[in-house]
């Protein structure tokens, strides 16, 4: 059930980064041989590093009980961690390295200017980062889709653009979203699937919206499709279309 889950996003939640890509985060981390067995990242750490495969392959796994259930495997040119990795929270899940290769290792400092200097890799990075974040229930890692979760993500995106009113949401120790597993997220996705579905003519309720409205979108934006900008703008009736980058 997990694994159909992750197989469904695959290419957001993983993706691969170019050589040129790889190079730039190089200049802001350090390289380093691994070896199998080694373990890069470990159940509880905190202020762990984020890892990109340059050789060799790293299994994500996490723990239940004294055994290890695989998540996925990083191959060359895809890295690890997810939201929890820019709060300073403590690791759900154990990183060892399967064959021996290199990897790059970016501190949490480095990370959050590369994010906020660099937009190309910023907007892979942070897509990566929700997708497995919300994707942690399918996987047994987090927490039941809520609105703490989302609070968490806010937060942490607010954090990354400087502003300080974030800080209180991320050091929050109450009104943490329950334990969930598998069975949850997949009434989540069923739900989701649902969702999709629409029901006489497509985007007819729009036009009901008459309040000026700026639509905004990245080009190439995977998470959110382009081509819902477009939509957007020719359904309401008092919308103006714009473009980032």
């Amino acid at each position: 059930m997990a694994t159909a889950i992750i197989t469904d996003r695959a290419a957001q939640m993983f993706p691969r980064l170019t050589p040129a890509q790889i190079r730039r985060i190089s200049t802001i981390g350090h390289r380093r041989d691994v070896h199998t067995g080694d373990v890069l990242f470990d159940v509880g750490d905190q202020n762990t590093p984020f890892f990109v495969v340059v050789s060799g392959t790293v299994d994500l796994v996490r723990l239940i009980g004294d055994r290890e259930e695989p998540i996925t495997v990083y191959h060359p040119g895809e890295f690890s961690g997810e939201m929890n990795m820019l709060s300073a929270r403590r690791s759900l899940v154990r990183g060892r390295v399967a064959s021996d290769g290199e990897v790059i290792v970016v501190d949490r400092a480095a990370l959050r200017t590369l994010v906020q200097r660099d937009s190309e890799l910023s907007e892979i990075l942070m897509r990566a980062f929700i997708l497995r974040r919300t994707a942690g229930p399918a996987c047994g890692l987090g927490h039941v889709l809520g609105d703490g979760i989302f609070r968490d993500i806010v937060a942490q995106l607010r954090q990354l653009a400087g502003d300080p009113s974030s800080a209180p949401l991320l050091q929050r120790k109450d009104d943490l979203d329950a334990v969930s597993g598998p069975k949850v997220a997949s009434a989540q996705m069923a739900a989701f699937r649902e969702w999709e579905q629409f029901k006489g003519e497509r985007f007819a309720e729009l036009r009901g919206i008459r309040h000026p409205t700026l639509v905004v979108n990245g080009v190439g934006d995977e998470m959110i499709p382009v081509s819902n900008s477009y939509r957007l703008g020719e359904s309401l009736s008092n919308a103006v279309l714009g473009r980032r980058g």
